[in-house]
């Protein structure tokens, strides 16, 4: 009889993951996490929605090297983006829940689905790092985590194609859809109320 023996997942500290990240997709992702703190110099895209973005680079660095996006790296994201959304209201700044919960629910939603009926082709990592982009997405306007999920999914084929895989890590397109988002804000090409 043979044993099976148990691999737990890695835990992967922010220090592995810029060690280890291959340095062009390190530069591509550090960068697009510094457009997303550069982005809430525009008063309409608040500095908890920046920060919340740029906090998942670890995470999505992880999700490129092994394919998964670890727990810990995604819930550090969410409990910074937290701390920066309690400062601003603190501050005396406006920040609505109710918007950042339908932003996590129109990113998050349709993956919750994905992952429902195939789970082998949707990982539930996608799932919630979905919601806390979706979340800090919502602090500037609740729908723009189906635009940020759109782009983010049309990346992701475009990769895919391009590097002609069936399978492609999703977290980087999410990532990257929420920044170009914000970007698309900033310039006004996609206006918010």
């Amino acid at each position: 009889m043979s044993t099976v023996r148990v691999v737990s997942p890695r835990r992967w500290t922010l220090r592995d993951t810029m060690a280890e990240s291959r340095p062009l997709a390190r530069t591509l992702m550090l960068f697009a996490g510094a457009i997303a703190l550069l982005c809430t110099l525009d008063p309409r895209i608040p500095v908890a929605c920046g920060i919340a973005v740029a906090a998942l680079v670890p995470a999505v660095l992880v999700d490129l090297i092994e394919r998964r996006l670890p727990n810990r790296l995604v819930a550090m994201a969410a409990i910074l983006g937290g701390i920066a959304s309690a400062i601003t209201v603190v501050g005396g700044a406006s920040i609505s829940p109710t918007s950042a919960a339908v932003g996590a629910a129109s990113m998050a939603g349709p993956l919750v689905i994905a992952h429902l009926v195939s789970p082998a082709s949707m990982g539930f990592g996608d799932v919630k790092t979905a919601l806390v982009l979706g979340a800090a997405l919502g602090l500037v306007d609740p729908m723009l985590g189906l635009g940020a999920l759109a782009v983010g999914s049309a990346g992701t084929a475009i990769v895919g194609g391009i590097a002609r895989r069936r399978t492609v890590p999703f977290g980087p397109g999410l990532f990257c859809g929420s920044v170009a988002v914000n970007v698309l804000v900033v310039t006004d090409v996609v206006m918010v109320s």
